[in-house]
């Protein structure tokens, strides 16, 4: 059941009019009473008030100014919204000071297309100007242990966000493209002191948006006082300079000294002779140590040892436990390559040929007989005659009598001399050239022995020796007189039957 109601009532200092509707839910057994009211005083201004069951909103108008009161308060303007109060305390009393807005769950909203609010003074201070947003103060605080009093304002404006130090003369930017200390991430020639920039490529092979710091004519440090610092990448990770070498210093803190590894390249015309150098020293001079130079050919593979001037040479030296290698060669330059000293061994070459010399083994004398034996191949060895060296040990003729005959043939061999070919050829050619050619000196004098040819010839191809072609190279001279025991014990038998004859 609904029911609607008006009134108006007058007298001589107001009229006010009032409208009403009652619903009663016979279901729900519940009532609803809406009532809107208007009245006007002469004394007391204009009042307007709503009432919905119990949530009342209000308009009053008086002497205190207008008055709004109300769960929802909805201010629209199509154009313009100005609030101008032109004497505070023409308005508002001193001990009535507004300073607060109370509102309902649903907030506030206003939508105007100018907007303009500033509070606070010239030193401390905020301001909201439609699209611009700035705060202002004078602070006092403490940065790494330094405390300063610093004019600082904040900007929100075009997308950026900016911090100003005036005290100190520098900004910092902040928008979608990264945090600069200019706007645009350089400044006028470049001056930027840092750039933090977002969705960066430069670096990206793939073309994958990256983040880039950059600073153009400062540096860009990464320090840590108390822990480490990682650099951890699932690719590479690089380290590159565009015209100086790159130095890792450690323990600078703990160890005397400047201790420095620089990693940098040879000054070359070409990028194909451009080797590469990890040197290491303490001179504040960049005057190193030692250090390594690496060649850049591919198909080179030479890394060299180098002194404090980047130089190859005598004074650089290697040291360790042990040392793996395919070939030991010499360096450019030196004939010999020597180890330990030259007198011990050397190995390399004069102007005569290829040559191994060891004046420490020339001075080591022994009584016993030579024992050193070189085969064909260029190995050298040891001469032995023990019978744990030998297996299938038989006479070379069953016979005695066929051992005899081939023996007595070295009774055939002719004693011959010579001058060695070798010795003559190099002391001809230092005569014709006036200059020394081996560092061995030569006598020119005649050899006493055996010819190998004539030795094979008459049947002892088992004393002398054959190169790998089978050419002839020499003669088993130490073993060679075992044929003359088949001699001497025929030649004692018949003097011993000699000398039964003689004593019959």
């Amino acid at each position: 059941m609904t029911r609607y109601g008006s009134q108006i009532i007058q007298n001589g200092k107001e009229i006010k009019l009032r409208t009403t509707k009652e619903e009663f839910n016979a279901s729900k057994r519940t009532l609803s009473r809406v009532l809107a009211d208007i009245t006007v005083n002469a004394m007391k201004g204009i009042y307007l008030r709503y009432d919905e069951n119990g949530a009342i909103t209000s308009h009053t108008i008086d002497k205190d100014g207008v008055k709004i009161s109300g769960d929802k308060v909805d201010i629209t303007a199509n154009r313009e919204f100005n609030v101008v109060a032109n004497n505070i305390n023409n308005k508002v009393g001193k001990n009535d000071i507004v300073n607060s807005l109370n509102l309902s769950n649903e907030g506030l909203d206003i939508n105007v297309n100018r907007i303009g609010i500033k509070g606070g003074n010239a030193n401390c201070y905020v301001q909201v100007q439609n699209d611009f947003i700035e705060l202002g103060g004078i602070v006092q605080r403490t940065w790494k242990g330094k405390r300063s009093t610093d004019d600082i304002f904040t900007r929100l404006k075009d997308g950026h966000l900016r911090f100003r130090n005036n005290t100190a003369g520098g900004s910092l930017y902040m928008s979608h493209f990264g945090i600069s200390t200019y706007i645009d991430g350089e400044g006028e020639d470049g001056g930027s002191s840092g750039t933090i920039q977002w969705w960066d490529k430069t670096y990206s092979d793939s073309g994958m948006n990256g983040i880039t710091i950059n600073s153009y004519g400062g540096v860009v440090a990464l320090t840590s006082d108390y822990n480490r610092i990682i650099i951890d990448s699932y690719a590479s990770a690089n380290i590159e300079s565009r015209e100086a070498p790159i130095y890792l210093s450690p323990n600078t803190k703990n160890k005397p000294g400047l201790n420095r590894f620089a990693f940098t390249l040879s000054n070359a015309d070409s990028a194909y002779e451009t080797d590469g150098y990890i040197m290491f020293g303490s001179d504040e001079n960049y005057k190193y140590g030692a250090g390594l130079r690496f060649s850049k050919r591919s198909n080179k593979g030479l890394v060299q040892v180098v002194n404090g001037d980047y130089a190859t040479g005598g004074d650089t030296t290697i040291e360790s436990g042990m040392g793996k290698f395919n070939l030991v060669k010499r360096r450019d330059g030196n004939s010999y390559v020597s180890i330990q000293s030259y007198d011990l061994l050397a190995v390399g070459s004069d102007n005569a040929g290829d040559r191994v010399a060891s004046n420490s083994i020339y001075k080591r004398t022994y009584s016993a007989p030579a024992n050193l034996h070189i085969t064909s191949a260029g190995t050298i060895g040891r001469a032995t005659s023990a019978k744990k060296y030998k297996i299938s040990i038989e006479n070379q003729y069953i016979n005695e009598d066929d051992q005899f005959s081939h023996s007595k043939e070295i009774l055939k061999l002719p004693i011959r001399t010579w001058f060695d070919k070798y010795e003559s050829e190099i002391m001809a050619k230092e005569l014709e050239s006036g200059k020394k050619l081996s560092d061995d000196t030569f006598k020119l004098s005649r050899h006493t022995g055996l010819i190998a040819e004539e030795v094979e010839e008459l049947g002892f191809n088992e004393f002398v020796i054959y190169d790998d072609n089978g050419e002839i190279e020499g003669i088993a001279y130490d073993r060679l007189w075992v044929h003359l025991i088949p001699i001497i014990k025929n030649q004692q038998s018949k003097i011993e039957k000699l000398e039964e004859l003689i004593n019959e």
